[in-house]
């Protein structure tokens, strides 16, 4: 994770790639998988909220898991999430920097994320194709990875979002989808 200043503001961004292949699944995010519904479903556009859902569900399980507090559901993170899920879709990139530069940071000043106040986030992000786009197989990626697991399971973040956008089938028929999840604490 690295750290950038904005102003009176901090932001923490998970910088790695997520990987894009199927990991065995830890134990706490197999047992979760179990109690979270829909999290082995491949996202359509009807089941995009349902994703979301079972995104949320699994983040929170796996924090529980490990001692921590859940984050609790805000809505500019979310609105900030699903926009760059459909960005990401939109125009064909995986990157925490969109095409034209757009970053974290940028995106939580677009919601107005803690813009009085002093705020730390962080992102990550994750696509995948066919039954690789499940949001559980997004949470075993995400955990393999060390910097996505850092985020997932800073005990300092309180709040989140989560979006998932839907996109055109590849060549092989596959639909694919991209997930943005944004960590954030306000001080």
């Amino acid at each position: 994770m690295t750290t950038t200043s904005a102003f009176a503001r901090t932001a923490a961004v998970a910088t790695a790639a997520t990987l894009l292949v199927a990991l065995p699944a830890s134990a706490h995010a197999a047992g979760a998988t179990a109690r979270c519904a829909g999290a082995d479903v491949v996202p359509t556009r009807a089941t995009a909220t349902a994703a979301v859902d079972a995104t949320r569900c699994l983040v929170n399980a796996e924090r529980r898991a490990h001692g921590l507090k859940p984050v609790r559901l805000d809505g500019k993170l979310t609105r900030a999430a699903g926009g760059m899920s459909s960005d990401m879709i939109r125009r064909d990139f995986l990157s925490h920097v969109t095409p034209t530069g757009g970053t974290l940071t940028t995106r939580l000043a677009k919601v107005d994320y803690g813009s009085r106040h002093d705020w730390s986030a962080g992102e990550i992000i994750g696509a995948g194709t066919g039954g690789l786009a499940t949001p559980a197989e997004l949470m075993h990626s995400w955990l393999a990875s060390p910097p996505h697991r850092a985020a997932l399971l800073d005990r300092t973040f309180t709040h989140f979002g989560a979006g998932v956008a839907v996109g055109a089938p590849n060549a092989d028929g596959d639909s694919r989808a991209a997930y943005t999840v944004e960590f954030g604490t306000i001080r």
